[in-house]
């Protein structure tokens, strides 16, 4: 068993009193390597839909078959429903223990050996029960009567809810705790706050940001969405996070009438077409974030849209490319 080292602690994200929050430092499928941009709006839509639905806390429901927390072993198997909860099972060192995964789960590449238990929004639940995994993690709620037959039949159902950056860090907690992996989660936890504190202070005129999830509808980040948090932790400020709901439809003349310093394409990854998508449509090519450059379609779109440990990889990625651009009456 690996011990923490003691230490002083940064929560930059997590309530004083947390216990991780104390001191201490710190089957196979085939899967084609390029997804159709429709597939990651799908994945942060559906998200989102399913949180709007349920706002409560992380919760941990316990079948027949309970045990008191902290106490699962390593033989125990997790079924994931959602790309981010693999992400962080594996990040805590519990990925040998999972034994069902949906289509959309693909990082690490290990995850896509596990046996697939359908679409990310459709989990098939027959075959999730032929499995009799002893967990499974879901992101948002699901059906009451799915809930009840899963418990019935023994499975413990652990559900985190993320609508914030916070969330985050209070999913990899209460991940841990049903996986028995309370020491890892510490780690993890510490080191993600850990970079987040040597990040760059917020520059005095943060520049504008569009941040485009999607074409049509024109669909952008909300005040209630984590993404909206991601471009304020990497210093920008986004032109839509006074807007009410996780995400939210914008008409092309609100983007023209705001003229951001720079737009970032959610969807795109890494085709390189972003400026010359955005000239084609009206007045664009005139806004300052098309005329400077400051299109960015090339950032690594599963890591800014799932809400998962590698969220702090594309908040310090996004920090260094907003960085070169002009702020507010500069």
């Amino acid at each position: 068993m690996r011990r923490t080292r003691v230490g002083p602690r940064l929560c930059l994200w997590k309530k004083p009193g947390s216990s991780l929050c104390k001191a201490g430092a710190g089957g196979g499928r085939s899967r084609g390597s390029a997804r159709a941009p429709v597939i990651v709006l799908a994945l942060v839509m559906a998200a989102a839909a399913a949180l709007l639905a349920w706002r409560a806390t992380d919760s941990i429901g316990r079948g027949p078959r309970r045990r008191a927390q902290g106490e699962l072993g390593a033989a125990n198997t997790i079924v994931s429903l959602a790309p981010s909860i693999t992400e962080i099972v594996f990040s805590l060192g519990a990925g040998d223990r999972l034994v069902g995964v949906t289509d959309a789960c693909d990082y690490p590449l290990q995850a896509q050996q596990i046996t697939s238990i359908g679409p990310f929004v459709h989990p098939n639940l027959e075959r999730i029960l032929a499995i009799e995994p002893d967990i499974v993690i879901a992101a948002g709620p699901m059906p009451r009567g799915k809930d009840r037959l899963f418990k019935s039949s023994g499975i413990q159902v652990v559900v985190v809810s993320i609508r914030s950056l916070g969330d985050v860090f209070t999913a990899i907690e209460t991940i841990a705790e049903a996986t028995g992996q309370e020491e890892e989660g510490a780690e993890l936890i510490a080191g993600l706050n850990e970079r987040l504190a040597r990040m760059p202070a917020l520059p005095a005129r943060r520049p504008t940001v569009f941040f485009e999830i999607w074409n049509d509808p024109l669909t952008s980040p909300g005040r209630d969405s984590f993404l909206t948090e991601v471009v304020e932790k990497a210093g920008g400020r986004s032109i839509t996070a006074d807007l009410p709901g996780d995400y939210v439809r914008i008409s092309p003349d609100f983007v023209l009438q705001q003229d951001p310093d720079a737009i970032v394409m959610g969807y795109m990854t890494g085709s390189g077409t972003g400026i010359a998508t955005l000239r084609k449509r009206i007045g664009w090519a005139e806004l300052k974030a098309v005329r400077s450059g400051m299109v960015l379609d090339d950032l690594d779109s599963d890591a800014l849209l799932r809400p998962g440990p590698r969220l702090v990889d594309a908040i310090e990625e996004l920090a260094g490319r907003l960085a070169p651009a002009k702020g507010p009456g500069t």
